[in-house]
């Protein structure tokens, strides 16, 4: 019967910790943003992970105003843009290899993914 050394106790407690998880997805297109969000929610629901999720963050607008004639002169009358920007948060609890699994994903045009660690 052979005893683990310091290094293989290392080894096995540095694989079973359990780190609280979050994924900000940010896009302003809505079916892009879903696509992904269901694609990372099928692979969390996979591996058996405690997810909460996906979470919609209020909407961001951000409009601009402008006036249409250059030059100042005639009747005013405006132009108005408007740029929507939505937002899904994801926590699930897990450890580095579950991260690895979840993150390797193919990402859609114009969608931000953040992954972070929670710490309390």
């Amino acid at each position: 019967m052979s005893y683990p050394t310091g290094d293989e106790k290392k080894e096995t407690i540095e694989e079973t910790v359990q780190q609280k998880i979050r994924i900000t997805i940010t896009s302003s297109k809505l079916p892009n943003l879903q696509r992904i969000c269901t694609g990372i929610m099928k692979k969390l629901n996979a591996g058996n992970l405690k997810v909460r999720g996906p979470i919609p963050m209020p909407r961001r607008r951000l409009r601009i105003t402008t006036r249409r004639a250059p030059c100042g002169n005639g009747t005013e009358t405006y132009d108005h843009y408007e740029l929507r920007i939505y937002k899904r948060v994801i926590d699930f609890v897990g450890d580095s290899n579950s991260v690895k699994q979840v993150t390797q994903i193919g990402l859609e045009p114009e969608v931000h993914v953040e992954v972070s660690v929670i710490t309390e």
